[in-house]
């Protein structure tokens, strides 16, 4: 699950990426859009230019879902794919 989850947003932002100017922005669906902007921080630009401090997130989340690993799998898939987002 965690490679879908990690394939459609890699798909998703190269298509932005490759197709979009910086800041174009096109109605998907009548309250959603696709808007190309970058962003260096967490959701809504939080913490901007604390790279190092995301890095070192990721590494004890993923440090948690290796060390759990064989309890997630015994989970649910819905367990499994709210796991699979957070890596």
């Amino acid at each position: 699950m965690f490679m879908v989850v990690l394939a459609a947003d890699r798909v998703t932002k190269l298509i932005i990426t490759e197709t979009f100017a910086l800041g174009e922005s096109v109605e998907v669906a009548k309250y959603f859009h696709w808007t190309f902007i970058m962003n260096d921080g967490a959701a809504f630009g939080i913490l901007q230019g604390s790279r190092w401090l995301f890095v070192i997130f990721a590494v004890v989340i993923l440090a948690g879902i290796i060390y759990f690993r064989k309890d997630i799998l015994e989970q649910d898939w819905l367990t499994q794919s709210g796991v699979a987002c957070f890596a």
